[in-house]
């Protein structure tokens, strides 16, 4: 099940963002986006722990940014990765969705290709360890934009 953070659920998510991420955000770097009126987090629920979260920005009326999907080592390859994108792109029909995600997370980028991202722009050594960055957008006009080749349209049951 996914649902908005509780404050209560930063420390696990923070917990996952230790496991997965090589300069992870601190404690105080999720209490502040918690707190934000333009910031969602949202968690989801499985096996009665949060086994994923996503961080996601309103930046105008009509963009959003993700900031930050990552998965529990333990839950992953169980497509919550992307029930959390239809979960996303089914709230955000009208608006172009950014993110950035490190040229080399090959697994990150196919998952965003199935969803219809297409990369942008490249920022050349964006990353502390010299990895260059893939701005990617989609625009979610509805559920047609959305159809990958698979003919699996996200938000769709």
């Amino acid at each position: 099940m996914i649902k908005k953070a509780a404050f209560r659920d930063l420390k696990e998510i923070c917990k996952i963002e230790l496991e997965n991420f090589v300069n992870p955000w601190n404690y105080n770097m999720f209490v502040e986006e918690y707190n934000r009126d333009f910031s969602h987090i949202f968690v989801y629920w499985k096996d009665g722990i949060i086994a994923a979260y996503m961080v996601v920005v309103e930046i105008a009326d009509d963009e959003l940014e993700i900031y930050n999907i990552s998965v529990r080592k333990g839950h992953r390859k169980m497509g919550l990765a992307s029930a959390m994108l239809t979960f996303l792109l089914g709230n955000s029909v009208g608006k172009t969705i950014f993110l950035e995600v490190r040229d080399d997370n090959i697994y990150a980028i196919k998952l965003y290709r199935k969803f219809g991202f297409s990369i942008m722009s490249v920022r050349k050594n964006y990353y502390t360890s010299g990895v260059d960055a893939y701005v990617m957008k989609l625009y979610v006009e509805g559920v047609q934009d959305v159809k990958n080749e698979s003919g699996y349209c996200p938000g769709v049951a």
